[in-house]
């Protein structure tokens, strides 16, 4: 089943001031400048990855990046949504999405083939040939989804979808009063939004006691993403922080926990592997099993040993001062 964006997800215009003016109890629907523009950046970033999805089915840094764009969009619409008008921020939402949505199957194949070739070179050359065919499978699987993505980047229906976003933003940008600089009362805003985002971090590593569930993990690398988002994309609200006490360490946090996802990602495939020879006769089953629980027993042992890597730099962070800002 297709999912498309539906004509109660229109994103509502832009209205002139004059319009705004007839009413002054309605708020004002305009956007601070620097969001409208911070926004309009990440749209072309996401658009110009969509070539190299395009043209090479081989690299994956192509979709790996459009969905970082997106997913730095999305997180700003999320955390800045009482400054979008009307229920603007969840019908963008909705769209931001889908489209990330409909790149979620290639982008874990994308990991799982990239890995594979690391986990194979620990295995015997007789290991290794019997995996290669259902290696092959995977791989005609992968080129069949990536295909798939294509078509759905190309199709009008996500064309059309894409460009009313750019459109949405780029009349925001035009109708909002120009700034020499970002207004103090937006920067005031945008400090206290890092500081809440600092303060679930600092809270989450005070409050450590083993055994810590992945899934706490996952939301502390979530919490990690937007605090890192607002202080990359506004340069101008950390300055006067100290922001640099946080960076290195959330970043390699970040990396640890982002490599915890990626296990999980190929125990899954490593699980599909396993049904698929199961429900089938095939030559050398047993052996073809041996070889993918080998495979599956380094992958574990990577999960631990990048989870507890992650551990210790949260523990490190207990002692974080109580605010961001100096």
């Amino acid at each position: 089943m297709h999912e498309t964006v539906t004509t109660g997800s229109r994103l509502p215009r832009i209205k002139r001031q004059s319009e705004t003016m007839k009413n002054k109890q309605k708020r004002a629907v305009q956007l601070p400048p620097l969001l409208a523009k911070q926004s309009l950046i990440l749209l072309a970033t996401a658009q110009a990855q969509q070539a190299n999805i395009f043209r090479s089915s081989t690299r994956v840094e192509g979709l790996h990046d459009y969905r970082v764009a997106l997913r730095k969009l999305r997180s700003l619409v999320t955390q800045m949504k009482k400054l979008f008008p009307d229920d603007c921020a969840q019908r963008l939402n909705q769209q931001l999405g889908l489209m990330a949505r409909k790149t979620n199957t290639l982008r874990d194949m994308d990991v799982y083939q990239q890995q594979w070739q690391h986990y194979q070179k620990n295995l015997t050359r007789k290991q290794r040939q019997l995996l290669a065919k259902l290696t092959l499978k995977e791989k005609q699987h992968q080129q069949r989804e990536r295909a798939r993505v294509i078509a759905w980047l190309s199709s009008k229906n996500y064309q059309r979808s894409f460009a009313s976003i750019q459109h949405w933003f780029a009349l925001a940008e035009q109708e909002a009063i120009a700034e020499v600089a970002p207004s103090p009362s937006l920067i005031s805003w945008l400090q206290k939004q890092m500081n809440k985002r600092y303060q679930v971090i600092r809270a989450a590593a005070q409050a450590l006691h083993e055994p810590v569930a992945d899934e706490q993990l996952h939301a502390l690398r979530i919490q990690g993403k937007k605090l890192r988002y607002l202080v990359e994309l506004f340069p101008q609200a950390s300055e006067k922080t100290d922001w640099e006490l946080l960076h290195k360490p959330l970043k390699k946090l970040q990396s640890h926990l982002g490599n915890v996802n990626d296990c999980a990602v190929q125990l899954q495939g490593i699980r599909r592997k396993q049904a698929r020879l199961m429900q089938q006769q095939y030559p050398h089953q047993a052996a073809t099993l041996n070889a993918l629980l080998e495979v599956k027993k380094q992958i574990k042992q990577q999960a631990r040993t990048e989870k507890a890597a992650a551990l210790k730099l949260l523990a490190a962070l207990q002692h974080l001062p109580p605010s961001i800002h100096a």
